[in-house]
């Protein structure tokens, strides 16, 4: 996570292997540290990892995790350092330390040198999805929704899992709450999607609460909004013309829906005309009953 809580992080988890330190005693220098990381004792892992980079000054590994470990007392400038000092040994062609070179810039409230330090990890894996995204943030922060939205798009068309890219759904539905950047449909679909695919996961949990969060307050926000709520009753009564005919049906109420994805009665009938599909749609059903649930805590 960022500092301010308005998108969602893409710094490098810390690499706790004991590679890379050679002699025994930093290798058990090495290990003290990963196991005080482990429980949140950076402090103490912040010295281990300092004293396993006097002992191996070459090692990348020791370098980085000091990095990590600054970076986790907000120590940012420490970490810029070190993670600078990790890339300068690297010999892999990794990206690791530049990308989280770049976040400790962006806590440090310089996104243009946050940008700088994604430019020379582009120059080693050119379009890497965690990049796009850093880069995106980036944009982000210097208000610049144009260029983030850029990025964030091109996330979802990578690869044949680009779209469901757990920072690049949870930042354009950010991207699409902003005021001088608002759309609460592409916000409230976004949103959706982010839950759709990242709800169970345990990583995500405070981004899942804050998606749910938000996609209730756009309900609310649009409930008295009456061009829109006319043009979804519109949809809806179009789409019960089809009672015989389900696949027309809930072709249309998906695009009632998708009128505003945050609408919670809108949610429930689309949910009930997808069960109306069969057997084989009763999974998406309750896919969307189980998010509407979710959202209704708010």
């Amino acid at each position: 996570m960022t500092a301010n809580n308005t998108t969602l992080g893409v710094l490098c988890a810390a690499a706790l292997a004991l590679a890379g330190c050679g002699s025994p005693n930093a290798d058990d220098v090495f290990r003290d540290g990963a196991a005080a990381f482990d429980t949140g004792d950076y402090a103490t892992a912040r010295k281990k990892f300092a004293k396993c980079a006097k002992l191996k000054p070459e090692s990348e590994i020791a370098a980085y995790n000091l990095g990590m470990a600054n970076f986790k007392l907000k120590n940012y400038r420490a970490a810029a350092n070190a993670f600078e000092r990790a890339d300068s040994l690297s010999k892999d062609g990794g990206v690791e330390s530049l990308e989280s070179l770049a976040q400790s810039f962006r806590q440090m409230g310089k996104p243009d040198e946050a940008l700088a330090a994604y430019g020379r990890a582009e120059a080693k894996a050119n379009r890497k999805a965690s990049i796009l995204a850093g880069v995106a943030q980036c944009y982000m922060d210097k208000g610049q929704f144009g260029f983030a939205e850029k990025n964030l798009l091109e996330i979802l068309r990578g690869d044949e899992e680009g779209y469901k890219n757990p920072v690049a759904l949870f930042n354009l539905g950010v991207l699409y709450t902003k005021p001088a950047y608002s759309d609460h449909a592409k916000a409230g679909l976004y949103y959706y999607e982010f839950l759709r695919w990242h709800r169970a996961n345990a990583e995500f949990a405070n981004e899942t609460a804050r998606a749910a969060q938000a996609l209730a307050l756009l309900h609310r926000a649009t409930l008295n909004d009456e061009d829109l709520n006319l043009q979804i009753l519109s949809k809806l009564a179009e789409a019960e013309k089809f009672a015989r005919n389900p696949v027309r049906r809930i072709s249309l109420g998906e695009e009632a829906w998708k009128l505003n994805p945050a609408n919670q009665n809108t949610m429930k009938i689309y949910a009930r005309h997808t069960e109306e599909l069969g057997e084989q749609h009763a999974a998406r059903a309750a896919e969307m009953r189980e998010i509407l649930a979710l959202v209704q805590q708010y």
